[in-house]
């Protein structure tokens, strides 16, 4: 009997750690499904919206994601934008892709800059931009529909401002810089000039919110 009760116990004992082992890789892919959620480049995002025609191409304004919402914009006073706003209100204001794996709601905004005008600033900063001391970060915002510049806090700021806005405007098509600003400027204090850049560099928001210019940091 005695033996019995030995065995049962032991039984009981290996059941209890077979359960719990269970349990913890039941929790553990649960925290997995929790911790990566989709992430939806910007490719994904337009390939569910469709097929741009050439005047919606050119009157593209960029696209975001704001929390579980799709953000896509048309330059301000456009047909595309017309166009896009009704479209999506047929779409019951929903992006759905082919394979049902993108289903985000989705809002229309005009913008004041197409992705176009803002691209060509940003390829314009990154190549000359950093030849001005006190530049440390160039980067393209599809959410502020600007191009946001890092610069290190100095006597010169204001004049490093102006000269960013006559570089635009002397190398570029986009001309209203400074009536409609198409440069957000970060001012850096020498303290947080390395936790700033390192922060910009490491940024974890979808990459259709920003993109980067390949020397966002020089010693200068």
């Amino acid at each position: 009997m005695k033996q019995f009760r030995k065995v049962f116990a032991t039984l009981l004992m290996v059941l209890s750690i077979v359960l719990a082992c269970i349990g913890v890789q039941a929790f553990a892919d649960e925290s997995e499904e929790e911790k990566y959620e989709p992430f939806f480049a910007e490719e994904d995002i337009l390939d569910a919206w469709g097929n741009f025609t050439q005047e919606e191409q050119a009157d593209y304004a960029g696209v975001y994601v704001a929390e579980d919402t799709v953000v896509l914009r048309f330059k301000e006073g456009s047909d595309s934008l017309e166009n896009a706003t009704s479209r999506n209100s047929k779409n019951a204001k929903m992006l759905v892709d082919k394979e049902k794996k993108l289903q985000q709601s989705l809002v229309i905004e005009s913008a004041t800059y197409t992705y176009a005008e803002l691209k060509a600033v940003y390829d314009l900063l990154v190549e000359k931009a950093y030849s001005i001391d006190g530049v440390r970060s160039v980067s393209l915002s599809n959410k502020g529909n600007c191009i946001n510049v890092g610069i290190a806090a100095n006597d010169r700021t204001s004049e490093i401002q102006k000269e960013l806005f006559t570089m635009v405007k002397d190398g570029t098509e986009v001309k209203n810089v400074e009536e409609k600003p198409v440069l957000s400027f970060d001012i850096i204090s020498k303290d947080d000039e390395i936790s700033y850049v390192t922060s910009i560099n490491g940024n974890s928001m979808l990459n259709t919110t920003y993109i980067y210019g390949a020397e966002s940091y020089k010693n200068k």
